[in-house]
């Protein structure tokens, strides 16, 4: 079994802070799969995001349900057109799909690709990993390897230099019934803002240099 770090253990890869314009906006761009395409998180973040820091914050999401990092690659240039500050990168959770995903070693090499694409197209944006939520029931069965491929979010951190959220020991700290998995794969959005939130929004905020707190 993978070693998870205990809730609340200091799990997350931090960036240097952003060189923001006085009074310009924050420019987020979440980048992911169906977990952020239909999810609340996003603008629930932004908006809290927006309070602290009393600066315009714009968000943008380029996002597909069932996509892989290997529709990300081909969505590098939609990313860079929004002229990101800070990218929010998620795709393991469909990588670890066996039917129609990638095994660990093609979802790290993808990966890779994507975050070199990325940082190509957008030198000066913070580009963060970000774990999500585990999978239960059937769709628990067809991602056996999910914890692996979360796994690599780290490891993928530090090899590349980008950043990491690390929300997947959060999540597994919460019994399988307050999850809000009712497909067993999308959390509900006021469970997913409730994991999310109160870990996004300090790790945004020290990104733009101040000190951010879920209320």
């Amino acid at each position: 079994m993978l070693h998870q770090p205990p809730p609340g253990s200091p799990a997350d890869r931090a960036l240097p802070p952003l060189d923001l314009r006085p009074g310009a906006p924050l420019v987020l761009t979440v980048f992911g799969t169906s977990l952020t395409a239909g999810a609340g998180w996003p603008g629930a973040v932004a908006g809290a995001l927006e309070a602290c820091l009393a600066r315009p914050v714009t968000l943008h999401r380029v996002a597909r349900p069932g996509a892989t990092s290997v529709w990300a690659l081909d969505q590098v240039a939609r990313v860079a057109a929004t002229a990101p500050d800070v990218v929010i990168v998620e795709f393991a959770i469909n990588d670890a799909d066996l039917r129609d995903g990638l095994t660990p070693d093609q979802g790290r090499a993808t990966h890779h690709a994507l975050i070199r694409a990325l940082q190509g197209t957008r030198p000066h944006a913070r580009i963060v990993l970000m774990t999500m939520n585990p999978a239960q029931g059937l769709r628990a069965l067809t991602r056996p390897r999910l914890a692996r491929h979360y796994a690599d979010y780290a490891d993928l951190a530090a090899e590349t230099g980008v950043g990491l959220v690390d929300l997947y020991p959060r999540w597994l700290a919460r019994p399988g019934d307050a999850r809000g998995l009712a497909d067993g794969l999308h959390p509900e959005d006021a469970v997913a803002t409730e994991v999310i939130l109160p870990v996004l929004l300090p790790y945004l905020g020290r990104l733009a240099g101040e000190n951010c707190q879920a209320g």
